[in-house]
């Protein structure tokens, strides 16, 4: 009896033992320093602390975009001493035609030329002290040689101030017209195709020979051109795309092909 007595009362301190260890983790005992006086009132603290007053700013505004530039095409950079060596470069074994046209780009009109059979022909353009071409102009200008109804727009063109067009080999004695075209958008808004600039400009016809047998071969590659566009809209026409208020596919073959010999 006094043996499990004993074993009682260890187990009861083993008990008491343990529940003192968990207080002390639980509610650890003060340490020393927390019974050190607390900071003198007359010790300076962060928060009265007086701050320097903030410095004053000079911030600059960020640069306004630039502008983009108007498209302009390479063709008219150049200078006029580039301009007179292309001209001087496509102008070989040509003579003038006559004196030269005075016009002004601001109010263009169009000059008429006679040209005959057995020459060659092209406008040399100049622009003069003082001339320059539009914004508009820069953008996409033509050499434009007219005769009757029928216009082609003569290379090489455009090159710094100026530039050189052909009007080609006539193959009979005709009447031409030539015009300067800004034709950038002239496909939806004809309204500024002389758009072209300001100030004076020079046009110098020029020509040189071409023998028979260079004529008869360029009028056969064009015939050659226009025979295939005749065959190409009758066998369009065989395929149903006629209209049956109209000839047939063969008259209209035959039509074209009349207008090929024709215009001979």
């Amino acid at each position: 009896m006094q043996h499990r007595k004993l074993r009682w009362a260890q187990s009861i301190g083993l008990v008491m033992v343990s529940f003192s260890i968990g207080c002390g983790v639980l509610f650890p005992y003060p340490s020393s320093q927390s019974n050190a006086p607390p900071p003198s009132s007359s010790a300076p603290t962060a928060s009265a602390t007086a701050l320097p007053p903030p410095a004053a700013r000079h911030d600059t505004p960020p640069p306004a975009d630039k502008a983009k530039p108007e498209y302009s095409k390479p063709e008219f950079e150049h200078s006029v001493e580039e301009r007179e060596a292309f001209i001087a470069e496509n102008t070989e074994g040509y003579v003038k035609e006559g004196a030269a046209v005075t016009r002004k780009l601001d109010g263009f009109t169009t000059s008429h030329h006679k040209l005959r059979r057995g020459r060659c022909y092209t406008m040399v353009v100049r622009l003069e002290s003082g001339a320059s071409f539009s914004p508009h102009a820069k953008k996409g200008l033509s050499f434009i040689s007219r005769e009757g109804r029928t216009a082609s727009d003569g290379g090489p063109g455009v090159h710094g101030p100026g530039g050189v067009g052909s009007l080609g080999c006539p193959q009979k004695n005709v009447e031409s017209e030539f015009d300067l075209k800004a034709t950038w958008g002239s496909a939806d808004d004809a309204t500024h195709i002389h758009d072209l600039g300001t100030g004076p400009i020079t046009m110098q016809l020029m020509s040189k020979p071409i023998s028979e047998k260079e004529l008869r071969d360029q009028q056969g590659d064009v015939d050659k051109q226009r025979a295939s566009s005749c065959e190409y809209q009758y066998k369009s026409c065989l395929h149903g795309e006629h209209d049956p208020g109209r000839m047939t596919c063969a008259e209209e073959y035959e039509r074209c092909m009349q207008r090929i010999h024709s215009a001979r």
